[in-house]
């Protein structure tokens, strides 16, 4: 018996509906991973998705990401259990399925190198570098505001001031493009404790103990109490309040 016109309809529209219904699904995957990037069941909805479409070859690397998750994963457990060829031989999985995964030769170079085994950890984290070569760029600020940043700053041999620079390191604003972009820099810090620090942490600075104050400040000096990243002047909070710092 033929399928009349109407139930042709009707199956057809089964059918888009179903493949929107997975289109859906695909998009709700890769949205999931953008913040999920180390979910392995997330790599795995994908790739059943894509193997009932018949995308075999998309399934194979949803799979193997799958996989390099969970033996990523399980490399950094048998690390933390001190477990180290465990360890190495995880992350060997790892590379296996994903060979440009500079993190895990990172990984490996570091375990190599906790060894003793100094040759061999060379030549991870070489190979780590040239996948790539930012890997050892770090963040100093709070919220990473200095990586924040760089799209604005971007021009190497700069210059800057920072006042309040604290001991050079903690929550710098400025470390990274000291470091990382060729800067020079006056740093300002009122601490005579952190100053002494501040000058040790950041030797290709200018370091100089002053304290900001108002151009009519008719004083030489101003008291100020040590709180580390939160030090402040005489006079600036309630005296109940200051009693918790001082």
């Amino acid at each position: 018996m033929g399928i009349s016109l109407g139930e042709g309809e009707a199956i057809t529209k089964r059918q888009n509906k179903n493949q929107d219904s997975q289109d859906n699904r695909i998009l709700a995957c890769y949205e999931a991973i953008k913040n999920q990037p180390y979910a392995a069941e997330v790599y795995e909805e994908l790739g059943d998705v894509c193997y009932s479409q018949g995308q075999i070859e998309k399934s194979i690397r949803s799979y193997h990401k799958t996989l390099a998750v969970v033996y990523a994963k399980l490399g950094k457990i048998y690390f933390q259990k001190g477990q180290l060829e465990q360890a190495i031989a995880y992350y060997q999985k790892v590379i296996t399925l994903e060979p440009k995964s500079a993190a895990i030769y990172w990984s490996i170079g570091q375990i190599l190198q906790q060894q003793g085994r100094l040759f061999e950890a060379k030549i991870y984290q070489q190979k780590a570098l040239e996948i790539k070569p930012d890997l050892m760029i770090k963040s100093y600020a709070l919220n990473q505001l200095d990586l924040k940043v760089t799209s604005y700053l971007t021009w190497e041999n700069g210059f800057f001031i920072e006042a309040g620079a604290n001991d050079g390191i903690s929550q710098s604003n400025t470390l990274y493009f000291e470091r990382y972009k060729n800067w020079q820099s006056i740093l300002i810090e009122a601490i005579q404790e952190l100053v002494e620090k501040c000058r040790i942490n950041r030797s290709k600075s200018v370091v100089e103990n002053y304290a900001l104050v108002p151009f009519n400040y008719g004083q030489d000096y101003i008291k100020m109490y040590y709180c580390n990243l939160m030090s402040f002047v005489d006079g600036a909070m309630e005296s109940e309040e200051e009693k918790k710092f001082t």
